[in-house]
């Protein structure tokens, strides 16, 4: 993915998720409606551009050692449809498990349900594009796995606050409003500079683990 792209994705996520925050905050709630609207509106036309111009220059098919199904021909549908119908179960299921791990973990430990989930939940739910990027990133597709982060930087900051939106006040309190506007930050410090410098290069992407550990500051203080 060149550095192009990678500030697009990245500056999609600015937009919507700050529109997400914004509509947190108790003086625009009334907004909140057109604005779970906006935001899928948003990922759909995300997702339309990505898949008609690629994510760029992407090649259309992954390399022959990730594939499982060796054939010539085709996978068949009732395997592609197993193979999703499972994985949705699975995350369904480990969703669940965590949620009722941080309830109980909780209480046991002294610290409210809030700050627990906003200090595990990124690992949790960023684990598997973490794992995904090392293993593109192993052989030799570094543009794959930077897609891989930018992508689900995407879905997390439209599909997660429209179901917050529905299914709950989405009342933003000063610990989640900081979070949030840390991650807007980051996000966009990565995508003036992808767009300014032109290249990806490791020192200024390390930079990332900075705003996360004045993240686990904040949260650690009184």
């Amino acid at each position: 993915m060149p550095p192009r792209a990678a500030s697009g994705d990245l500056f999609w996520f600015v937009a919507l998720f700050a529109l997400a925050v914004a509509i947190g905050t108790p003086h625009l709630r009334a907004y909140r409606w057109p604005a779970a609207a906006v935001l899928i509106a948003g990922y759909l036309a995300y997702a339309i551009q990505t898949m008609r111009h690629g994510a760029g220059g992407a090649p259309a098919h992954a390399p022959e050692r990730f594939v499982w199904w060796r054939p010539r021909r085709p996978p068949p549908l009732f395997a592609i449809v197993g193979v999703a119908v499972a994985a949705v179960l699975l995350l369904l299921a480990g969703a669940e498990s965590f949620v009722r791990a941080v309830t109980i973990l909780g209480p046991a430990l002294g610290i409210s349900h809030l700050v627990l989930a906003v200090v595990l939940a990124p690992l949790a739910t960023e684990l598997p594009e973490v794992v995904n990027s090392v293993v593109w990133t192993w052989h030799g597709r570094d543009d794959l796995a930077l897609s891989a982060v930018t992508g689900a930087m995407i879905i997390q900051g439209t599909v997660g606050p429209t179901l917050g939106i529905a299914l709950t006040g989405w009342r933003l309190g000063p610990t989640e409003q900081f979070a949030a506007l840390l991650a807007l930050a980051a996000a966009a410090f990565f995508a003036f500079g992808l767009r300014l410098y032109r290249r990806l290069e490791a020192p200024p992407l390390l930079l990332g683990a900075a705003f996360y550990a004045l993240f686990l500051v904040a949260m650690a203080l009184p």
